[in-house]
């Protein structure tokens, strides 16, 4: 059982024996329940790491460090490797505190595998970090990148999310939660509708 969802990182890299680059995955992970908004809140955690100067430069020398080479290991750069396997597992925000007690050794995928090779049921998110400090991104269902907001419209009604932060919803909501607890529907409106005006903030 679960709600499978991959995320891979990919950058622009040199291949052998060219000198002109190409997109390539740099890292892969796994996560067996992972849905509706919470690719969006992986995702901004992520790139709240992967922007930090100090992970910006490691991850850039990890990108320098794969050029030209002939041969890459299933895990060619195990520190961005880390960061996505802890911004997917791990939040420590307020009223969200969440660990999800797996290992990062048992979820990171080969960076080789096709991007619809693993076992998926909720799409995936791919994160272009060829410059680590203005990184960019879309989730996926099949074909075409979506935007966030796009993604979770496929779980929960955008309307309804803002008629309860308008204060407007009648009768119960259409959110993941499906409560009757008012207060908590509110809590997860207003935090789907940071997530996606996070997301505009960053195109």
């Amino acid at each position: 059982m679960g709600q499978r969802h991959q995320a891979f990182l990919i950058a622009k890299v040199k291949p052998h024996g060219s000198s002109e680059a190409n997109y390539r995955c740099i890292a892969a992970y796994h996560h067996q329940w992972c849905y509706g908004s919470l690719p969006l809140r992986a995702t901004r955690r992520l790139l709240t790491l992967v922007k930090q100067p100090e992970n910006a430069e490691i991850i850039r020398e990890e990108i320098r460090a794969i050029d030209g080479k002939q041969k890459l290991s299933d895990v060619p750069c195990p520190f961005a490797s880390t960061i996505v396997g802890a911004a997917w597992n791990v939040d420590l925000s307020e009223g969200n505190v969440m660990l999800s007690g797996v290992s990062l050794e048992n979820n990171l995928l080969p960076t080789s595998m096709g991007c619809w090779d693993g076992d998926n049921n909720d799409g995936i998110t791919v994160i272009d970090v060829t410059n680590p400090e203005d990184p960019s991104y879309c989730f996926l269902n099949d074909a075409e990148p979506l935007t966030g907001e796009q993604y979770i419209a496929g779980y929960y009604d955008i309307k309804t999310i803002r008629s309860i932060l308008s204060g407007t919803a009648a009768g119960t909501d259409a959110l993941e939660a499906r409560s009757d607890d008012a207060p908590e529907n509110v809590a997860h409106a207003a935090d789907l509708e940071a997530t996606m005006q996070f997301e505009k903030s960053v195109l």
